[in-house]
């Protein structure tokens, strides 16, 4: 384990992906998954004389990761087949260590198409689930 230098090359899989859909993907930048806890609950009453009082959440929140990728417009057909499919996704660093967890693509944003732009770009919103197949809480586990 250490600090990555740089996350030159970072690369996703996508249990539920044929080779197909890599070979028209191309990652040019990885934002991983945010944990939050959601802020606090606010426990102020009517029994607080000068302050407002909180406590904290128990429950961690995993917010969606994004991609932004090259693309062939031949992944279109597979990206719609994808869609919604809660799978196993693997965010592997550059060290070889790897973050997976469960989730489904929810959006691809392609980007614009211009005379001044030589390649095609997308974004894709990954939506965190914590389930399993089996329905099963799974949360993200690094290794």
């Amino acid at each position: 384990m250490g600090f990555q230098d740089s996350g030159f090359s970072t690369r996703i899989t996508f249990a539920n992906a044929d080779s197909g859909v890599t070979a028209f993907l191309r990652e040019e930048e990885i934002t991983p998954f945010t944990l939050s806890m959601g802020g606090a609950n606010d426990v102020t009453s009517m029994q607080n004389t000068r302050y407002r009082t909180k406590k904290g959440k128990h429950l961690i929140n995993i917010e969606p990761a994004t991609l932004t990728i090259q693309y062939d417009p031949a992944i279109l057909t597979d990206m719609v087949a994808l869609m919604g499919v809660n799978q196993e996704m693997v965010i592997t660093m550059p060290d070889g260590h790897t973050w997976t967890f469960w989730g489904e693509i929810d959006n691809f944003a392609p980007g614009p198409l211009s005379v001044s732009e030589d390649k095609s770009t997308a974004t894709i919103t990954l939506e965190v689930t914590n389930l399993n197949d089996s329905d099963v809480e799974t949360g993200p586990v690094y290794a």
